[in-house]
């Protein structure tokens, strides 16, 4: 059973041929019910659309009509830096040149729904990665307006007390008991917000582990622990090793590699 997304991810189709864009579409739509699916049927069409429609996935036909679409690659990342791009070819020889050009993935004609499946949910991945990289730089960025300020500083409410913590000098959060333990270079707090809450109050951090947030400045190394799990270290606490949930490895390198 599918479960309902946040966001519903757009798609579009770029082919000269109808029978193969109705085709795609179908699949597609087969697949996913709640995907906004958009097509232009030339290069030239595609140059528009991509200039107008922000598009989270392309399908990209390798020989349009009027184009090479290896040679539309470049301006389609300049266009939409975040979008996925697939190639749609029935030559596998393709596969080589697509991935010297960047583009994320590639698929067969005839269709194959289980492969189209995949490529849909790299999107979704992919398009979740960006969002968190979004949320990162919102939280850091600075108010360009020098006669404004934002304090970023976390409020930990005590019995008769209110302790105000920079949210830069934050190591990493972990879950303790019904609450949170808060770490920082000097001290540690705790706090009876559970890491859900947390995790909405602090985009500057990043949900590592069902247990744990960590500031994505203090990571110093992320390595494998056994075989099927990676731990990370952090700036302050040498002896700790933090675990990360392999499918958030992938978004915490983007945000630490930029």
């Amino acid at each position: 059973m599918k479960g309902k997304r946040n966001k519903v991810m757009r798609i579009a189709i770029v082919d000269d041929e109808r029978p193969a864009r109705e085709g795609l579409r179908y699949e597609i739509e087969d697949l996913r019910s709640d995907v906004d699916i958009i097509v232009a049927d030339s290069g030239m069409a595609a140059v528009q659309l991509l200039s107008d429609k922000t598009v989270d996935l392309l399908f990209l036909d390798v020989n349009l009509g009027d184009a090479n679409s290896t040679t539309l690659v470049s301006t389609f990342h300049k266009l939409q830096h975040d979008m996925m791009i697939c190639f749609v070819t029935a030559y596998s020889d393709y596969a080589i040149k697509a991935f010297e050009l960047g583009v994320d993935d590639y698929i067969m004609k005839p269709f194959d729904n289980k492969r189209i499946e995949k490529v849909i949910q790299k999107a979704e991945e992919k398009s979740a990665i960006n969002r968190i990289i979004k949320k990162v730089d919102e939280g850091k960025a600075k108010i360009e307006n020098e006669d404004e300020y934002i304090v970023k500083k976390l409020p930990i409410h005590g019995k008769d007390r209110t302790i105000y913590v920079d949210i830069d000098e934050i190591i990493y959060i972990e879950t303790y008991e019904r609450g949170c333990n808060i770490y920082t270079a000097t001290n540690m707090y705790f706090d009876m917000d559970n890491i859900g809450m947390m995790e909405k109050k602090l985009p500057e951090l990043f949900r590592v582990h069902k247990s744990y947030m960590v500031n994505p400045s203090k990571v110093k190394e992320i390595f494998p622990w056994s075989k099927n799990s990676y731990c990370i270290k952090v700036d302050g606490y040498p002896n700790e090793i933090l675990p990360i949930g392999r499918d958030k490895i992938k978004a915490l390198r983007d945000i630490l590699d930029r």
